[in-house]
């Protein structure tokens, strides 16, 4: 009866997405932020007060857009209201705006036509990246809504799902407008009229791909009525440009979700890098040492 009972736990686990785990393959490789590599310099260009929220390339390629939390030294662990936009071009760190801001996630800002990004009631203006604010409008009715509407070349969106309404951005004559409204039939007023336009940062290319990988652990997640895993990897990575290489390996189970991602721009490697503290979300630059 006890095998019985193992099985049928071991079949509810495989149902629930539970993974089988395995041990380290590359037990040799450093973990990242060490690498073995002579050849390479590994540069944090994030500051110790600065924890890398995201980081993306406006259309035009012209920079490196950086948002950073700027740590609370009394409570490292919980993310301020004390925001900076790093501007990095070169690999170098040429402008930082301080701003607050509620809710500066990947998926709640926008990048218009003309490079300008914005977060709720403010926006950086392209292509120096000053620091604006935008009037501020409740829609009370359909009509405001629709006049609005008509005197917009366009409208933009936040990610509402995750906020506690639609909020939009009308590009006026005069500048931008921040609007939000109650109205339930905004949405589709808006799209209706075809101007709900989307400008999102282009997803930048992954100079470094994990070669390999294996399962180290299972996450669970869950309420009372669904209950599921999700595996935790080991990513090992490996760069190879003539005679040089280096590598190293990410824990994901030790580290935090999505820990690694790359962007390459004008020939200068960039490293994202999460731990699962707060203080240790950083941006990385990777330099290939010129042999003589």
């Amino acid at each position: 009866m006890k095998h019985y009972w193992l099985l049928a736990v071991w079949c509810l686990g495989m149902a629930c997405g539970y993974s089988r785990t395995h041990a380290d393959k590359y037990p040799a490789f450093p973990d990242f932020p060490a690498y073995n590599g002579p050849a390479y310099t590994l540069q944090k260009l994030t500051l110790p007060d600065e924890s890398l929220v995201w980081a993306t390339i406006p259309a035009d390629s012209s920079c490196l857009l950086v948002v950073v939390n700027v740590i609370n030294p009394t409570s490292p662990e919980i993310a301020s209201d004390t925001y900076r936009l790093i501007i990095f071009r070169n690999g170098s760190r040429t402008q930082a705006t301080p701003f607050t801001a509620s809710y500066p996630t990947s998926a709640l800002h926008y990048i218009d036509e003309q490079h300008n990004l914005f977060f709720g009631d403010q926006y950086f203006k392209a292509p120096a990246y000053t620091l604006q604010t935008m009037p501020e409008v409740k829609l009370e009715t359909p009509q405001q809504v629709q006049q609005y509407m008509d005197a917009s070349t366009s409208v933009a969106t936040y990610d509402y799902r995750i906020i506690d309404r639609p909020y939009y951005i009308f590009k006026t004559a005069k500048g931008p407008v921040y609007g939000y409204t109650d109205i339930p039939t905004t949405d589709s007023m808006i799209r209706a009229g075809n101007k709900l336009h989307t400008h999102p940062a282009p997803s930048p290319s992954q100079w470094l791909q994990a070669f390999d990988s294996v399962v180290v652990a299972n996450r669970s997640s869950g309420n009372h009525f669904v209950f599921y895993f999700y595996p935790s990897y080991l990513r090992y990575y490996r760069l190879v440009e003539g005679k040089d290489s280096l590598w190293f390996k990410v824990n994901e189970d030790k580290k935090y979700f999505n820990a690694f991602s790359t962007i390459l721009l004008a020939g200068k490697k960039y490293i994202l890098y999460k731990d699962d503290q707060l203080k240790n979300h950083d941006l990385f630059l990777l330099e290939q040492q010129h042999r003589e």
